[in-house]
């Protein structure tokens, strides 16, 4: 029988040969495999996404939800048994966790947190439909408690639908969650999100000690204080080192200065005319301020006085004004007329040591007109319950205040200005080159270097959060 005949030479040159063949077959055959279950779970997504009403219903945010898949070219994040779970177990720890950080763990789809589902995804006896829909919940529970760590869960300013569209205050939490998932720290890129302030982690370092250690001196009270208040904080944190925080409960404002801290008595407003909380950036002060009277002070306060007593406007330095900026003459007729038509004329009072304002005002904006002010008042301040205003703040010591800021805002050589315009009531404007952050906040509990303090609820707000809050989180 006759045939070819190679040598072993020729087999071992033809074997070599085969290998870059053998191997882009196989790459390819790697590379199709997974382009096949790539599109499966593209689609898989993407059917959930766009036509599960029922699901979509049960996303607290449906657009980042979405946005999130999108910018992912709708693979798993989360249910890849083939890939790194490290992601997805943080996550899932985190949220198990949740009321170590004031938060609510039935807030983050806790039926797709059992262990159980995250078994069969990880070995792979799911249904691929349930795997997308595990993975879709994973998402929006980490979205979820992002937006919650970041903004608080009942924020008045920022309602879900609004952080679910676009970002706020330059946040948007799938964004940061498809940066945080590429890091090798994930945990710490989620909780990154969490207020920076001193108040904050003082609150954070006091729920640790409850659920770690469990310390039995800390109790529940304390503990659903410190849930609540947290909340309050994420409304209008600050990342900025220097601030102006003013807390209504305690009567005291604080500038923050990195970690040096300086304290101011202040005056709030009556639980008639609440100061309302807010955040906003003091961008200029002015010295020798005219207050132009809010309407309803005017018709409620001051017009009934003027009634009485024509005198009342002279004695207090008042000027009635008509709506083409007029002064108004007091007489028998122009004050029935103005008693009739209250709404067509206003009032201010004139600069000097009896203004209301006092010496120096700082302004901020905000939708209430509120304002940080001086005042000829200063008795008040001995008193320990300060809440006395019509919702404005006064402060003791303006004008120590005003020398800060100015310091601060590498301004010394004004100092003089400012001493010579306030004692002699002079007008002028004080511009910050660098507006300086200002919060009002609403915190019935504090924790200072570890050790608590309850002041007095004295708008009563604490029973409505905490009734919102489900007692579940502790």
């Amino acid at each position: 029988m006759t045939g070819i005949i190679i040598s072993d030479r020729s087999n071992a040159d033809l074997y070599q040969n085969k290998i870059p063949i053998m191997k882009t077959v196989l790459n390819f055959l790697f590379i199709f495999s997974s382009f096949i279950l790539l599109q499966g779970q593209n689609r898989d997504i993407m059917h959930f996404l766009s036509d599960s009403t029922n699901l979509r219903q049960q996303l607290h945010y449906p657009k980042s939800v979405s946005r999130f898949y999108s910018e992912n070219e709708y693979t798993y994040a989360w249910a890849n048994p083939s890939g790194n779970t490290d992601q997805l177990w943080t996550a899932m720890l985190l949220m198990n966790c949740a009321p170590q950080f004031g938060l609510n763990f039935a807030d983050y789809h806790p039926k797709y947190l059992s262990s159980e589902t995250l078994q069969a995804v990880m070995d792979s006896l799911a249904d691929p439909r349930e795997n997308a829909q595990f993975d879709i919940m994973i998402t929006d529970a980490v979205i979820t408690f992002m937006n919650h760590l970041h903004f608080g869960k009942f924020n008045p300013f920022y309602p879900a639908s609004e952080l679910d569209s676009s970002a706020a205050d330059g946040f948007l939490a799938d964004e940061i969650l498809l940066s945080a998932y590429m890091q090798v720290d994930f945990r710490a890129a989620i909780l990154e999100t969490g207020p920076k302030m001193r108040a904050y982690r003082e609150y954070q370092n006091y729920l640790t000690r409850f659920y770690t250690y469990g310390e039995p001196t800390l109790t529940e009270q304390a503990i659903k204080k410190t849930v609540i208040n947290m909340e309050r904080l994420r409304w209008t944190s600050t990342d900025s080192p220097t601030y102006l925080h003013i807390n209504i409960p305690s009567f005291m404002l604080a500038f923050h200065q990195n970690e040096q801290i300086q304290h101011f008595k202040i005056i709030v407003g009556k639980p008639a005319s609440p100061t309302p909380v807010l955040k906003s950036t003091v961008g200029y002060f002015t010295t020798a301020p005219e207050w132009i009277v809010p309407q309803s002070i005017f018709t409620r306060e001051i017009l009934p006085n003027i009634i009485r007593n024509r005198r009342y406007l002279a004695d207090h330095h008042y000027t009635v004004y008509n709506r083409k900026g007029q002064a108004v003459k007091i007489h028998a007729t122009a004050l029935k007329e103005i008693r009739r038509n209250p709404h067509k004329y206003s009032i201010r009072q004139s600069s000097g040591p009896h203004n209301s304002l006092g010496a120096v005002v700082f302004r901020f904006s905000n939708p209430y007109s509120v304002y940080l002010h001086d005042t000829p008042t200063k008795a008040l301040f001995d008193q320990s319950e300060r809440a006395f205003s019509h919702g404005c703040i006064r402060l003791e010591r303006a004008q120590e205040l005003a020398k800060l800021l100015l310091r601060e805002d590498g301004a010394v050589e004004q100092i003089p200005d400012l001493e010579d315009a306030a004692t002699y009531y002079i007008r002028k404007d004080f511009a910050l080159k660098r507006p300086l952050p200002i919060i009002i906040t609403y915190l019935t509990f504090v924790i200072q270097e570890g050790t608590p303090t309850f002041y007095e609820d004295i708008y009563h707000l604490d029973a409505g959060l905490e009734a919102q809050f489900n007692t579940e989180t502790l």
